[in-house]
C-alpha cells in the first residue's frame, strides 16, 4: 500500500500516542486509550486502502 506523507504522519502520531501512554501514564485508563488508538490505526488503514480503488471522474475536455 502506498500512502501520501499525510496519511503516514496520521498513522505514526497514533503509533506514538500509543507509545506514549503505554510508557508514560499507565493507570486504569491506558488499556482502554491504547485499545481505541489500535482501533483508530485500523479504521484509518482501511479508509486509505479502500481509497485505492474509488474511480475518480474523469476531466471532461482531455
Amino acid at each position: 500500500m502506498l500512502w501520501s506523507p499525510k496519511e503516514e504522519q496520521i498513522i505514526l502520531e497514533l503509533k506514538d500516542k500509543i507509545q506514549e501512554e503505554y510508557f508514560n501514564n499507565p493507570d486504569e485508563y491506558s488499556r482502554e486509550i491504547i485499545l481505541s488508538n489500535i482501533s483508530s490505526i485500523l479504521k484509518y488503514a482501511q479508509r486509505f486502502y479502500k481509497r485505492q480503488f474509488v474511480d475518480h471522474p474523469q476531466i471532461k475536455g482531455k
